[in-house]
């Protein structure tokens, strides 16, 4: 078998087992381990034998890992970019620098299209070089062109200091030797800037990255280095490791169930997460059980607090011998790597990948037909309206869950501790945590611990407040300072204006003017971005940008 074939189908197993179910659904009524559903699913490929399972008293056995496949003899694949199509039509244009479309015509289907031209560039001869590179990309369909005809001949053009060569020559060997240091991020040739954008994780980072660039042969003006550029998040699932840990994820104790909120106890130092109680090892009795996420064996906490239940002797509300005002028990932390007062959000309903989330606004028991949202491990992210409120609820184990929510989400076994919310952000209204999902009563009837209920019963048995909001106050960047300068003017200036945070700041500047306090001034000769970042003391980067455009027409900046 060739190497080609062989990695075709390592990659075809791969994506197949990937998409096996990874459990069978854990309960019928509790939507957790206390369910003991013993279904397994036996897989048989011709690979080690893989099983999923969901039995809540054994640990959920996973896909084992297989040993690397030496590709090392396998020559590198002739793969063009479109970075090297650009320094190709460098070559038949001379002082080519690139092309964009400009970004403040973005809403016009005309937006004009802008050519990247040295001194040495010829408009004339750009325009139809690049014509006839669309052309080519259309296999000589000019309807299909990507830019019309006529726009490319209407193309204006930008004065820039290199041509698309250099820059592309002098990345390669960056490239190479700086995009593998620890703490670079991104790596970029920028056609607008006409420069190579380096991205570090923090400004300490800059000094390492500087001192590399020395060794390079580009100029030092032809690379920015810009901090505060995070490695991309990716589309994970809620089943997957997550850090930092947030709402809706899952988790696990000997089966899985899901993490309702994070939580602040503001009388302590010390950081928690509720979820259903049932998903402890004994409902209403605090026994220290540790939680894993996603599984067992990467521990995140322990239980502290399961509220016990009374009897109608110590409160008439309750009907009969159990009762409970909601199914949460309280988690501590052992952990740091956690995310208050964020939901994972994944995008579309019924899916479980996500890479953004939702900030919580506040908390609040729903009101009847409201719609509200849960994210579990199991069913994702779904959707239903409110169709009850306060209801008094006799769970299969005989203990009755007083005063809980009913409404007609999707849910399956392991959502059990779900975050169940509102969100407004649609319209600019909040996002509202309201419960914490428990159980089901049929495909359509399903059950949650009001905010209100779990919130208090935590208050009387553990003592204290607790918060589902992010803990401190928003950080947000902006940038004041002119749009339009003259570029005759020498000096101007912008500054970063924050709310929030934490103090001291550290600010970086980059763009068309570089500095590292709060404000940053100097000349604009050219259009062009203001960044700034600026690194909050509690470990939080913000960003913002400003455009800056010039006009012999402008007043001067007052000094």
């Amino acid at each position: 078998m060739s190497v080609k074939a062989l990695v075709k189908l390592v990659r075809s197993v791969a994506t197949s087992t990937a998409l096996l179910p990874k459990a069978s659904p854990c309960g019928a009524f509790s939507e957790g381990p206390r369910s003991h559903n013993k279904f397994r699913y036996l897989i048989g490929v011709s690979l080690p034998l893989v099983l999923w399972g969901c039995q809540t008293d054994d640990p959920v056995i996973g896909p084992q890992p297989q040993p690397a496949l030496n590709l090392t003899q396998v020559a590198y694949r002739n793969h063009q970019t479109y970075d090297d199509r650009m320094a190709e039509l460098a070559d038949g244009i001379p002082g080519f620098g690139g092309l964009y479309l400009d970004e403040n015509q973005y809403l016009d289907e005309n937006q004009r299209l802008v050519i990247q031209l040295t001194n040495k560039g010829d408009l004339q001869l750009a325009r139809t070089k690049v014509r006839e590179y669309f052309m080519a990309r259309a296999r000589g369909d000019a309807s299909r062109m990507a830019i019309p005809q006529q726009r490319i001949e209407e193309a204006m053009s930008h004065s820039v200091k290199y041509d698309f060569r250099q820059l592309h020559t002098w990345y390669d060997e960056i490239r190479a030797k700086i995009l593998s240091l620890d703490g670079v991020t991104s790596g970029d040739i920028d056609e607008f800037q006409n420069r190579i954008v380096i991205g570090v994780l923090d400004p300490e980072m800059m000094a390492t990255v500087q001192k590399e660039l020395a060794q390079v042969a580009a100029p030092q003006d032809a690379v920015l280095v810009k901090p505060g550029i995070r490695p991309a998040k990716l589309d994970v699932d809620l089943q997957d490791y997550v850090r930092p840990v947030v709402a809706g994820v899952q988790i696990s104790r000997v089966g899985n169930c899901t993490l309702g909120y994070n939580v602040a106890h503001p009388e302590d130092s010390y950081w928690y997460f509720v979820t259903a109680a049932h998903c402890t090892n004994v409902f209403g009795v605090v026994n220290g059980d540790v939680f894993g996420q996603p599984q067992n064996n990467r521990p995140i906490g322990f239980e502290v607090a399961d509220p016990p239940t009374f009897t109608q002797a110590e409160d008439p509300e309750c009907p009969s011998y159990e009762c409970r005002f909601s199914d949460v028990a309280l988690i501590r932390y052992t952990i740091s790597s956690h995310e208050q007062g964020h939901i994972a959000w994944p995008t579309n309903f019924g899916s479980r990948n996500f890479s953004t989330t939702k900030t919580i606004d506040g908390a609040a028991d729903p009101l009847l037909y409201q719609l509200v949202h849960m994210v579990g491990r199991t069913s994702g992210h779904q959707a239903g309206l409110v169709k009850g409120i306060c209801e008094n609820i006799l769970g299969l184990d005989g203990i009755w869950r007083l005063c809980t929510g009913r409404a007609d989400y999707v849910s399956g076994g392991g959502d059990s501790g779900a975050p169940v919310f509102t969100d407004g952000t649609w319209y600019g209204g909040p996002v509202i945590a309201r419960g914490v999902h428990w159980g089901s009563q049929s495909a359509t009837v399903k059950f949650f611990s009001l905010h209100s209920q779990w919130d208090s019963e935590l208050r009387e048995d553990f003592g204290g407040t607790f918060d589902v909001t992010e803990p401190t106050p928003p950080f947000t960047v902006s940038i004041d300072g002119p749009s339009v300068v003259s570029p005759h003017d020498d000096f101007c200036e912008w500054s970063a204006s924050v709310s929030g945070g934490e103090a001291p700041f550290q600010y970086q500047w980059s763009g068309i003017l570089t500095g590292t306090s709060s404000t940053v001034s100097g000349s604009v000769s050219s259009p062009g971005w203001l960044y700034v970042d600026v690194f909050s003391n509690d470990g939080r980067i913000r960003s913002n940008s400003k455009y800056v455009t010039t006009s012999g027409n402008e007043p001067e900046c007052e000094a």
